[in-house]
């Protein structure tokens, strides 16, 4: 055997060697802790569930206690969470029909219940995901039947789908 090639099998089998104790070592140190104590489960302060009503819209509709509520006029209410932006929830009406989103990639019917649970009628829900940064916008629309505005509800996420499930017209 060419003496550079005995060399260099000496060294491999030296790092092969110090391989082998660092694993050992390691394995060794793993058996000897104690178990750690189980991290204790951290709960999250309850979220009731608190009704808004807008008796200009003719609407009622549940939200979460986290969410503050805004009312910039008697026909605009703004739902938010300070920690937390992206569950903002607003709701409008107007005499006028609301901008229908122009880039909507779905677009479902709705139905909205009446309080008395006699009746329903259908509103449309379009998403749409904005450009900038991929998040889905939703934005409910329909006519209140017995005072002719349109409403708007819009929003994101969780939160605005827990509201939209709860919305009723008086």
């Amino acid at each position: 055997m060419h003496r550079n090639t005995a060399i260099f099998i000496a060294i491999l089998a030296v790092i092969a060697g110090l391989v082998v104790i660092v694993n050992i070592q390691n394995t060794a140190s793993q058996q000897i802790q104690p178990p750690s104590a189980p991290i204790p489960a951290t709960t999250p302060a309850p979220v009731t569930i608190n009704t808004h009503t807008s008796t200009d819209c003719g609407v009622s509709l549940e939200y979460p206690s986290n969410l503050k509520v805004v009312e910039s006029t008697t026909s605009s209410t703004m739902f938010y969470d300070t920690s937390k932006p992206e569950d903002s929830v607003l709701l409008t009406c107007q005499q006028a029909n609301p901008i229908i989103p122009e880039q909507s990639e779905r677009i479902e019917d709705v139905a909205i219940h009446y309080a008395s649970g006699s009746a329903t009628i259908s509103g449309t829900l379009y998403r749409t995901t904005t450009q900038e940064n991929g998040t889905q916008v939703s934005n409910l629309i329909f006519t209140n039947p017995v005072n002719g505005l349109h409403i708007l509800l819009a929003g994101l996420g969780r939160t605005f789908e827990q509201i939209m499930a709860s919305i009723q017209l008086l």
